[in-house]
């Protein structure tokens, strides 16, 4: 025989128990995002630091057979890799370094200062810029200032900017996360 009373109870979630799960999780969602966000923008730091050590070692190479740094891309032999890249890497401004080639001998091509951000879907509201950042000291080919500027959040207001000189020295210009 089957007793009317079993049959007429439901076992489930009420609404009340659902709304509470749903706030928990909106909650959680709340804290961690922006504190991912970060830690995304920090490991695409990561490509601006790999890319102004190859350009270290690109200058140190060049530096090694003609007696002096040059602030093409082409000329001392750097190219970066991939193709998704989230910073502009390489010098301000190349066109110095016109009277400096001759003096060392080399007579290759001079024609890329530097490598723009490409399939990148962050983009600066005033863009990055080399210029602005980084300042290319040749002193008779004796010393160079390459540089990496990019956005690396979603915001889109703050460019990350990051330059190397050749002691080896790295820094963060603009924080941009």
């Amino acid at each position: 025989m089957i007793d009317c009373r079993t049959l007429n109870q439901s076992f489930g979630f009420t609404l009340i128990e659902l709304m509470v799960v749903v706030g928990i999780i909106g909650i959680l969602a709340m804290v961690a995002v922006p504190k991912f966000t970060r830690y995304q923008a920090k490991a695409r730091q990561a490509e601006a630091k790999i890319a102004l050590s190859g350009i270290y070692t690109a200058e140190k190479s060049f530096m090694a057979e003609y007696s002096a740094y040059y602030s093409s891309m082409n000329a001392i032999g750097y190219s970066p890799e991939g193709q998704k890249r989230n910073y502009i890497v390489g010098f301000a401004d190349a066109t110095t370094n016109t009277a400096v080639g001759s003096t060392i001998g080399y007579l290759g091509a001079t024609d890329v200062p530097s490598y723009a951000n490409v399939n990148n879907t962050m983009t600066c509201t005033t863009g990055p810029a080399l210029a602005a950042a980084v300042t290319l000291s040749l002193a008779n080919g004796q010393s160079f200032n390459a540089g990496a500027a990019g956005c690396i959040r979603g915001n889109g207001s703050i460019s990350d900017i990051w330059s190397m000189t050749d002691g080896k020295v790295l820094s963060n210009i603009s924080i941009g996360y």
